[in-house]
């Protein structure tokens, strides 16, 4: 289940396309997912996403980080560690059921009175108000995954793939891109990468070459 905002702007259609790629099979195997914006700037307009321990395609999810002051923002954004918190959502609705059981069981217990209580209206499934109108406010942030012990954190690029890159394999100083005439892409144990460009345009195939060269090390095409 992906749970997005109605008003998202997706400019990069491709990349988050990759990110959710990413996300899927950490969703099917029972972790609650959210995206984190690669930031691009100390931002205090937005919350921060501490990442953890790396997992296969993203990271354990470490910490929520609320609104920053300018300087801990730029702090933020220096230590590479950290993504700009999107409120969006990659989750297998069990999973998501199961964790809302064990850290908010009140709030699924209204969940579903008003679920039983609902009623057809033409098109419309009109909930139990009185239970709907029961049930605990509060997000998922601070609801569930703060406590959820199965939560990861999936870089989403407004950048692009190479924004992914970048965080893979360490800081822009850490990273070595240039241009070669073989179609070949090679990683070195010190996590320095080198890949030819076949083109300048980053694309869905592109982006799959980098992560198959992330796992292995090296990829020819």
């Amino acid at each position: 289940m992906l749970v997005l905002p109605a008003d998202h702007v997706i400019g990069d259609v491709q990349a988050f396309q990759y990110s959710v790629s990413l996300a899927a099979p950490l969703a099917e195997a029972g972790y609650l997912v959210t995206f984190g914006v690669v930031p691009t700037q100390p931002e205090t307009g937005y919350g921060y996403i501490a990442c953890g321990e790396a997992l296969e395609g993203g990271h354990h999810l470490a910490a929520f980080i609320e609104k920053p002051n300018a300087q801990r923002a730029a702090e933020l954004v220096e230590s590479g560690d950290y993504l700009w918190n999107s409120g969006m959502f990659l989750l297998r609705a069990s999973s998501y059921l199961d964790q809302l059981q064990r850290l908010q069981p009140d709030m699924l217990a209204a969940c579903e009175a008003a679920v039983s209580a609902a009623h057809r209206d033409l098109d419309f499934l009109r909930l139990g108000e009185a239970a709907f109108l029961s049930c605990p406010a509060d997000s998922i942030d601070y609801a569930v995954m703060e406590h959820c012990e199965h939560a990861a954190v999936v870089p989403w690029p407004l950048n692009g793939v190479i924004s992914v890159v970048s965080m893979r394999f360490g800081q822009p100083s850490n990273l070595t891109l240039q241009a070669m005439p073989p179609k070949v892409i090679r990683g070195s144990p010190t996590h320095r990468i080198r890949w030819c460009l076949p083109n300048i345009a980053w694309s869905r195939h592109w982006a799959c070459r980098i992560w198959l060269s992330w796992r292995h090390r090296i990829a020819c095409w």
